[in-house]
């Protein structure tokens, strides 16, 4: 089965005129790659989809590319809550947890 060209190699990362240093384009990559990882984790991709996505051998390599929003945070603080808590019995204190 072929996908056809792979999304990231589309992305132009840096202009070959410009006069950046090697250093500031692996930066510039860098942060994009991290930027990618934790936005598809965010919207609730697979761990080995976004390994595949980012072309690691591994996932222990992903994983240092994801990092946790404040968003996602909240969520999984919200959703731990309703399953140990009956229903309602924090509602009115809810809002004061993780901001």
């Amino acid at each position: 089965m072929t996908l056809g060209p792979h999304p990231l190699s589309q992305v132009p990362i840096s202009n070959p005129s410009s006069e950046n240093s090697a250093d500031e384009l692996f930066d510039r990559d860098n942060t994009f790659r991290h930027t990618v990882g934790t936005l598809l984790a965010d919207m609730g991709e697979h761990q080995l989809t976004i390994r595949d996505y980012l072309r690691h051998s591994n996932l222990s390599v992903t994983n240092k590319y994801l990092q946790a929003t404040s968003k996602t945070k909240r969520l999984a603080q919200e959703k731990l809550v309703d399953a140990i808590l009956p229903t309602g019995s924090l509602s009115a204190s809810k809002s004061t947890l993780i901001q």
